[in-house]
């Protein structure tokens, strides 16, 4: 700020995105930490269902896509049941859903597919109808 260094070019652009993620929420009128609650409810709700700690869900890079490792694909299949009851449950849109998961839009449209494409899961099938009662109440 003083002008006695010159900022790195990887500094600039972590503040250009942040001021675009900022007027975004601004222009949509949100500040991203409601629907980060309502997202970390939803997998706190999937991993009880599921009697998995949900720190084991919550603390695994989506980004990192590492399908070779057991624990982060356990994960990754209750992160998309969580992201599904989200967006359908709770009527977030699947924007909202990428940003409160820091995840992409395109990941999440994904995610959610493949869990609408498996609904013929009887156990999974009733347990996301349950939610879907509960929040539409």
């Amino acid at each position: 700020m003083a002008g006695r260094a010159q900022a790195r070019a990887g500094t600039i652009r972590r503040l250009e995105i942040g001021l675009s993620r900022a007027k975004m929420a601004a222009r949509l009128g949100a500040t991203g930490a409601s629907g980060r609650s309502v997202y970390v409810l939803c997998v706190y709700a999937v991993a009880n269902f599921m009697k998995v700690p949900a720190e084991t869900v919550l603390c695994q890079d989506p980004a990192k896509r590492a399908t070779s490792d057991a624990e982060w694909m356990a994960a990754s299949k209750l992160r998309r049941i969580a992201l599904y009851v989200a967006s359908v449950a709770t009527g977030m849109s699947q924007a909202e859903v990428a940003r409160a998961a820091g995840m992409t839009r395109a990941s999440v449209c994904i995610a959610l597919k493949e869990i609408e494409d498996n609904r013929d899961d009887a156990v999974l099938d009733a347990f996301l109808t349950s939610l879907e009662r509960v929040f539409s109440a």
